[in-house]
């Protein structure tokens, strides 16, 4: 949370410090799907019916959608046409499971990634009326993208207990074209829904440490691929717009 925080912060910093026509701060709250995950979706399924202890677990979850935050701060260049900066965050994950009088067994994963790169949006805007009640719009966002994956294991049977904890790591690229719609609230205010998409080249997970354990070994070989789509919904903090000068007809 503290590198998208970070992001944020810089995006903000950046806008702030470039004198253009418009600036345009951006929160973004929305819902990914992550069609894409397979390999990951297959392995759990490898470790579902491996049955290590002699047991039969439950795959309760396996790596479906959720939630993720993005930050951007983008400048007015030319008529209508916004470029800046712009950082995300994504996440999701998987459990394995069971629990009765006799013990428990978990097999979790949690992953995470952190997006960041460079922003694009098209307002298709009524010069007469700069701020209709709906203005549709394209946005491309293009960047890099860090993904962290931690895996945890446990078993408890009989007053005996074992955990252990495993990270992987992979880098790759990620293009999200988007369309969207906006409406303003107040002169500084904006609102605006968005459905996006995610293409993103598979890249193979890493451990950094090394271990030579078969199930590090196994995740050692599984590629992690954040394509699929999302929707969301915004808020964006708009600066030196004009809106005080000109009025919402665009006259003096």
């Amino acid at each position: 949370m503290r590198k998208i925080l970070y992001i944020g912060f810089i995006s903000l910093s950046t806008a702030l410090a470039v004198n253009s026509q418009e600036v345009r701060l951006t929160y973004k709250f929305g819902y990914g799907f992550y069609s894409a995950l397979e390999e990951l979706r297959e392995f759990n399924k490898w470790i579902f019916h491996l049955n290590p202890y002699d047991i039969h677990p439950e795959l309760i979850e396996n790596y479906p959608p959720w939630i993720n935050h993005s930050f951007s701060a983008e400048i007015e260049t030319v008529k209508n046409l916004h470029l800046g900066v712009t950082g995300s965050f994504y996440s999701t994950g998987s459990k394995i499971g069971i629990s009765d009088y006799s013990g428990s067994y978990s097999f979790e994963s949690i992953l995470n990634s952190y997006f960041g790169g460079l922003s694009s949006s098209y307002y298709f805007v009524n010069n007469e009326k700069r701020h209709n009640i709906l203005n549709p719009y394209l946005s491309l966002r293009t960047g890099f993208i860090f993904t962290k994956l931690k895996i945890s294991e446990h078993l408890s049977a009989g007053g005996y207990n074992q955990s252990e904890a495993i990270h992987n790591s992979s880098r790759g690229i990620m293009f999200t074209p988007g369309i969207g719609l906006k409406t303003r609230i107040f002169h500084w205010l904006e609102t605006d829904v968005i459905l996006a998409g995610r293409l993103s080249p598979k890249t193979k997970l890493h451990n950094p440490e090394d271990e030579a354990q078969t199930i590090r070994r196994v995740y050692k070989n599984v590629n992690v691929n954040w394509s699929g789509f999302q929707v969301g919904v915004g808020l964006n903090i708009v600066l030196n717009n004009g809106y005080r000068k000109t009025g919402r007809d665009g006259t003096n």
